[in-house]
């Protein structure tokens, strides 16, 4: 670990998991233990569907473009 929490991860660990510099990793903590996906490899309605049951994606789509229509509308 570096300063400002920078974690530097070895060049063979990075080709094992098709990790390119400048690739964003989404991070997730669970059961005291830090899990770092590639993004793109990650569809958040999938793997928290089990947990939140059935997911109804479109809604949840909707419901996102209407919260991001009026945070914009309030940066104005």
């Amino acid at each position: 670990m570096y300063k400002n929490g920078i974690v530097k991860l070895p060049a063979d660990v990075r080709r094992e998991a098709g990790i390119n510099e400048g690739d964003e990793l989404l991070v997730i903590v669970r059961d005291g233990r830090i899990v770092l996906i590639p993004r793109g490899l990650f569809d958040p309605v999938e793997v928290y569907a089990s947990e939140l049951g059935k997911v109804d994606e479109d809604m949840v789509f909707e419901e996102g473009i209407k919260i991001l229509r009026g945070s914009v509308g309030r940066l104005g």
